[in-house]
């Protein structure tokens, strides 16, 4: 069996569902190695043969999407699919998933405007200035009483204690991310936060007191320092989160708060209730009253890893995603009620997002001014 035969034979076993983890990392290594022109035609050319009279309901792609989740995750870690080109990630996934019958079609019915992915783009501002510093411009170092603030081309701005000078300690400093835009703080106890689009963190230069508060809007993950003696408090507008150390994601995007934990314990106030969390569990705060259950983690943590993860996700819940890290607007009142199980490089060019939605959802859409709807609900 010569090269092109073993991809073409991993490649079906692979769209059938059929691949044992051993196959599939033999297919992720012929895919590495492959001329990419060719790669990518056998692939459209299965997307071109599709079956669209087979019906895929929301458990059968859910069952499909769970499978291929565990056996990448079985994969040797030096076998890994997201080191593909971006097509070839989106294609590969989708494909897999949407072996039951749900595949590309034509996807817009006006011509695609030049849209890209988000980036590492934030602005912080100091109380001692009235304009907020574009951390994307120039590297920032500034010296706050004992707190040495310093950025990163990664990305990534570091509040580092050099002395035990308290001065400017409780002035409160606030960073911003807009859309399409991404950024990494480490503040000065240890903790590490990583903000999402159009979100904003409020925080001491330094924690000066019993505890350690900072005021969130928007979406962050948090990994926490422990510190018994002085708790880690997340002010939301909904209520607050109360940590000693631990790792979660607060998501406030929605007139709502939701906690995911992934390890530690938090425990959430509103008005009216008191909940502790486990780790895998998620507490939504509305209208005072706090609700829990058994969650996703993989996808509530995937932006933090640079992918879009969504398991049976709404469209809109989809796209609002999308929206903020691509800095786009969307008609929600166009869209119909779709499901979605996808698994995306959130570096995936727009135009291949787009090709991605109309395959997992058979619509069309359309792009006028950065607005975009669906023409055909």
């Amino acid at each position: 069996m010569d090269k092109q035969d073993r991809l073409d034979f991993l490649y079906q076993k692979y769209l059938n569902n059929t691949a044992t983890a051993a196959e599939l990392q033999l297919l992720f290594q012929e895919m590495d190695s492959a001329e990419e022109g060719k790669l990518k035609n056998q692939i459209m050319q299965e997307l071109e043969k599709a079956d669209f009279s087979i019906a895929a309901d929301d458990n059968r792609l859910a069952a499909v999407f769970a499978k291929l989740e565990d056996q990448i995750s079985e994969a040797p870690k030096t076998i890994s699919l997201w080191r593909l080109p971006a097509w070839a990630k989106v294609a590969a996934v989708v494909t897999a998933v949407l072996g039951l019958g749900l595949l590309a079609r034509p996807y817009l019915v006006s011509e695609p405007e030049v849209i890209v992915p988000g980036g590492f783009h934030a602005a912080l501002q100091l109380k001692s200035e009235d304009e907020p510093v574009d951390l994307n411009k120039a590297a920032f170092k500034r010296n706050i009483g004992g707190i040495q603030i310093t950025t990163s081309p990664e990305g990534t701005i570091t509040y580092t204690r050099k002395s035990d000078d308290t001065t400017g300690l409780q002035a409160m400093n606030v960073l911003q991310t807009p859309a399409g835009g991404m950024y990494k703080i480490t503040l000065s106890d240890g903790s590490a936060v990583m903000l999402n689009s159009k979100s904003s963190l409020e925080f001491p230069v330094g924690f000066y007191g019993p505890n350690r508060r900072v005021k969130l809007k928007g979406e962050a993950y948090f990994q926490v320092a422990k510190n018994k003696e002085k708790p880690f408090i997340v002010e939301i507008e909904q209520g607050n989160v109360q940590v000693l150390g631990t790792t979660f994601t607060i998501n406030t995007y929605n007139g709502q708060s939701a906690t995911t934990l992934f390890e530690g314990s938090v425990r959430l106030t509103s008005a009216q209730q008191v909940q502790l969390l486990s780790p895998g569990e998620r507490g939504i705060i509305q209208k005072r009253i706090i609700t829990v259950a058994q969650v996703d983690t993989a996808a509530a943590r995937g932006w933090t890893k640079g992918l879009f993860v969504f398991n049976n996700a709404p469209l809109g819940e989809v796209l609002a995603q999308v929206s903020r890290w691509y800095d786009i607007s969307v008609d929600y009142a166009s869209l119909p009620d779709r499901r979605l199980h996808m698994r995306l490089n959130m570096d995936t060019p727009f135009e291949e997002v787009l090709q991605m939605l109309s395959a997992t959802t058979r619509l069309k859409f359309k792009m006028e001014e950065r607005r975009l709807s669906v023409v055909n609900p």
